[in-house]
């Protein structure tokens, strides 16, 4: 894979992006799926003679292996982040990327919880020091994630030294190692509180992090989907039950009850507006549905 400058693009979007780690391994799979294919199926052996038509032929075979158009337009993306930056350090004097036209992806609603669903698992949850503690890590997640909207590797990431009780906000890392600052309410600091006692008395600690299982360690991503599905199983009728369906709830919940568009891009930490708008289409199928219930002219 050298001749093909993976190993330097990898770095460029670790250290200078700043990608997360997710993404990069994403990025790499992504990319040694590309380069296998070309050099194996299409018989290249150098970046020189790379042509648009190689890159249609891997996304011809992507759809034939029956991929949605969200994951094949993630590895279109790749590839444009890729061959510019191959342009850009001079390995090729074209970027045959400019060629390709990535496939309409289907426009879906967020999926999300009701309110009154999770405001009932949150308040009716066992937060007593007897409970078993991975219980209370479950549904202290739960809790947080959706009063503050933030993604799952962000909590995760979250340290005691983030929360700010005095001004009631907490510091979040986001993607791109962005920081934002999402307040937090009264309730949900007293919640923090509570926990981090609990957390306080496991017999090793071995992380500054806010989240940590029972041996005193930061929980692996699945760990904690599994803790957050193994909370909603029970308690919603949502077909999603994963961490980011509170992220979705979260945002939703905001719009519905008349939050600014625009605020609701700053708590979530979207770089563009058009990622939060995908919320408002909850809000206005609700007016669309109270209108044609009451107004005159819709009810005949």
């Amino acid at each position: 894979m050298k001749e093909f400058g993976l190993e330097e693009f990898l770095a460029y979007i670790g250290i200078e992006k700043k990608y997360s780690a997710h993404t990069l391994k994403s990025y790499s799979g992504d990319l040694r799926d590309f380069i296998s294919y070309c050099t194996q199926k299409m018989g290249l052996d150098s970046l020189g003679s790379m042509t648009h038509f190689h890159i249609r032929s891997w996304i011809a075979e992507l759809v034939n292996q029956k991929l949605e158009h969200t994951s094949i337009n993630r590895k279109i993306s790749c590839l444009k982040s890729y061959f510019k930056f191959l342009k850009s350090s001079s390995k090729i004097s074209h970027n045959p990327m400019r060629k390709i036209v990535s496939p309409k992806n289907k426009k879906t609603l967020p999926k999300f919880v009701k309110s009154e669903e999770l405001i009932s698992l949150i308040e009716n949850s066992d937060k007593s020091e007897d409970a078993e503690y991975m219980n209370i890590v479950g549904s202290f997640a739960v809790s947080i994630l959706y009063q503050t909207g933030m993604r799952s590797a962000e909590l995760l990431n979250i340290k005691i030294s983030d929360i700010n009780y005095s001004r009631s906000t907490i510091k979040v890392v986001g993607k791109g190692s962005k920081q934002r600052i999402i307040p937090l309410s009264n309730e949900l600091c007293q919640e923090i509180r509570r926990y981090i006692i609990i957390r306080s008395k496991l017999e090793l600690i071995q992380s500054d992090h806010l989240i940590l299982t029972a041996k005193g360690r930061k929980p692996y991503p699945k760990l904690l989907y599994n803790m957050v599905q193994q909370e909603l199983r029970f308690s919603t009728h949502s077909e999603k039950k994963s961490p980011h369906v509170l992220r979705h709830s979260f945002a939703t919940h905001m719009a519905d009850n008349g939050a600014e568009i625009k605020a609701i891009q700053d708590l979530l930490g979207h770089s563009s507006l058009s990622a939060t708008q995908v919320y408002t289409h909850n809000s206005i199928q609700k007016l669309k549905d109270a209108y044609n219930k009451a107004h005159p002219k819709a009810i005949r």
